[in-house]
């Protein structure tokens, strides 16, 4: 994990439209979201997001092959 590459709250909403600043924090508060806690501050590893976003997916099934 390279510390210059992590991002604030606000840089992980700017960079994944599908979060809101608060569905981050709820995602925070709840602790279903990777984080990186530094003192009184919170941070996000970018892979990291990245990989737990990939674990959420569902396969859609095809239903031409049904």
């Amino acid at each position: 994990m390279n510390s210059d590459k992590l991002w604030d709250i606000h840089q992980l909403a700017k960079n994944c439209p599908a979060f809101s600043v608060n569905s981050i924090r709820w995602l925070i508060r709840t602790r279903r979201i990777p984080l990186v806690k530094i003192g009184k501050r919170i941070y996000f590893d970018p892979v990291e997001i990245h990989n737990w976003i990939q674990s959420k997916k569902i396969d859609v099934v095809n239903m031409e092959k049904l």
